[in-house]
């Protein structure tokens, strides 16, 4: 998704989970170059990483075109597991006061929602091949 509106006018500041006490403006990420960023909820959570894992597969083909990928989560919970086991090749940033959420009007599912999507035989077949 491109997206030039307030995320890019806005001064937001992330953190890196390596060092969480260091902000780093949003906006001097994307000044470096084309910037793909994939946003992620929980990085505990088995369809972030089963996610994460399926997007890193491209993470060499973004590298060759100049391409940076860049992951933004929300959630610090999980991250050392999220980071050992390998599941994110790109950048990886915080956001735990979840601008983002605000700026692309994103919102929470609704537990219902969220047993749905986990439910779906898809989803299931999908993150048992990937994690296990």
């Amino acid at each position: 998704m491109k997206h030039t509106g307030k995320a890019i006018q806005q001064e937001l500041l992330v953190q890196t989970p390596q060092m969480p006490n260091k902000a780093v403006s949003l906006n001097s990420i994307f000044a470096e170059g084309i910037t793909v960023m994939k946003l992620m909820r929980r990085f505990g959570c088995p369809l972030t990483r089963y996610e994460a894992s399926e997007f890193s597969e491209y993470q060499e083909t973004f590298a060759a075109l100049d391409v940076r990928l860049i992951g933004i989560g929300f959630d610090k919970a999980g991250t050392k597991s999220f980071l050992s086991g390998g599941f994110w090749k790109g950048e990886l940033y915080l956001d735990p006061e979840r601008v983002l959420y605000k700026v692309f009007n994103l919102h929470r599912l609704s537990k219902l929602q969220a047993i749905q999507n986990f439910l779906d035989a898809k989803t299931r077949k999908s993150i048992v091949k990937r994690l296990y």
